[in-house]
């Protein structure tokens, strides 16, 4: 799963109708990317789509999509992405989400 710009995964069985899609985002960064990049892109992207963002970027992912009533996660990709981030955080995010997921690469070092 290379990603060097944004991915976005949705299943062919998406349980909400796509137009909902953007309504209710939330930002998850595995430590120890910060996110702020994630974050941002997600914020803007979704205020275009008339949609809010929660920041839940530390928090336990599957948790905040269940708290949250989530629509969609945007996730913070390593750039470079790490094989350690692929098996732990990635692959096993695209088998079990069962919302939308786009994933955005976040630079180290990147300012917020």
């Amino acid at each position: 799963m290379a990603v060097s710009r944004p991915l976005f995964i949705v299943r062919a069985d998406a349980e909400r109708p796509l137009a909902s899609m953007f309504d209710r985002g939330i930002v998850h960064a595995a430590p120890p990317l910060a996110g702020a990049t994630t974050l941002r892109f997600a914020r803007e992207l979704v205020a275009c789509l008339g949609g809010q963002v929660l920041d839940t970027r530390h928090e336990p992912l599957e948790a905040a999509i269940e708290q949250n009533d989530s629509t969609i996660v945007i996730v913070s990709v390593p750039e470079p992405r790490t094989a350690a981030w692929l098996s732990d955080v990635g692959e096993p995010l695209v088998r079990s989400s069962s919302v939308p997921i786009l994933f955005v690469p976040e630079v180290e070092g990147a300012s917020p």
